[in-house]
């Protein structure tokens, strides 16, 4: 997530006087509205300081998205001559090298999780549990996009660990139809004819776990991403780090449990 200092830089630079860039006030509402839905340009308010308010009432995703765009307009179209003059001045200078510092690590942040699908198929612990090592550094600054793809790991992992059961599923197989599958055919369905008190209520215990991954990614979804939405639309808003944490360490405590299970039943035999 934007910290207050990395906020306050792109207020600086962008904020001259009043002024962004070359644009005027026509200008500066249509180019916003092109590039993320919205006019961010207040009535009474110059352009400079309609920019400052929409930093400090947006969701960092909606923010990196216009500073991008702000920044590819100043790097191609705005004029070479006041380009130069601009960055002159040091501390135009210091502040313009920062925030491309800011946009390499945020739209690196932003980029899918990429995994060796034959390493993820051996289901080994160290090489999932590392992937969710990087899902938990995610979740400091993007914590709605670590929630869906700890969902959609687990689910490949469970698809994985069907397909060494035998068992075929279908590709529009929601995630609880996909978890059920797998709970049911190693013997985890909670139900009183289990053999033992333990068994019984482990099965309600991974019932539980199972289902946090995924009604969090429901929840992300109600938040969204925050791109083409108002300030005031739930869309807007970013859930905070501690929910992705725990879907991701809950997904990683049900995935591990599972492929223990698998071990234990089907290949320690």
């Amino acid at each position: 997530m934007l910290d207050t200092s990395e906020k306050e830089t792109m207020k600086k630079f962008f904020n001259d006087g009043g002024n962004v860039l070359d644009f005027s006030n026509d200008r500066f509402s249509s180019f916003s509205l092109s590039t993320i839905g919205v006019d961010i340009k207040v009535p009474n308010l110059s352009k400079g300081k309609s920019f400052e308010n929409f930093i400090n009432n947006n969701s960092d995703d909606i923010i990196i998205k216009f500073v991008n765009n702000l920044v590819d307009y100043f790097d191609n179209i705005y004029p070479i001559k006041e380009k130069e003059d601009y960055l002159l001045n040091i501390e135009n200078e210091r502040l313009y090298k920062r925030i491309k510092e800011i946009l390499d690590i945020e739209n690196n942040e932003k980029s899918p999780l990429f995994y060796n699908e034959e390493k993820l198929k051996e289901l080994n612990p160290d090489y999932i549990g590392n992937l969710m090592g990087d899902l938990m550094n995610k979740s400091n600054k993007r914590p709605n996009e670590a929630i869906g793809q700890a969902k959609d790991l687990t689910e490949t992992i469970m698809k994985d660990l069907l397909e060494k059961l035998g068992i075929e599923y279908s590709d529009k197989d929601k995630f609880n139809k996909i978890f059920n599958k797998v709970r049911d055919e190693l013997g985890l369905k909670p139900n009183k004819e289990k053999n033992s008190e333990i068994d019984s209520i482990s099965a309600k215990i991974l019932g539980g776990l199972g289902q946090v991954a995924y009604n969090m990614s429901i929840l992300r979804n109600q938040y969204g991403s925050g791109h083409s939405k108002g300030n005031k639309q739930d869309g807007s808003r970013v859930l905070p780090p501690r929910y992705a944490k725990l879907a991701i360490g809950s997904s990683l405590t049900t995935i591990n449990f599972l492929i223990e299970t698998y071990e234990n039943r089907f290949e320690n035999k």
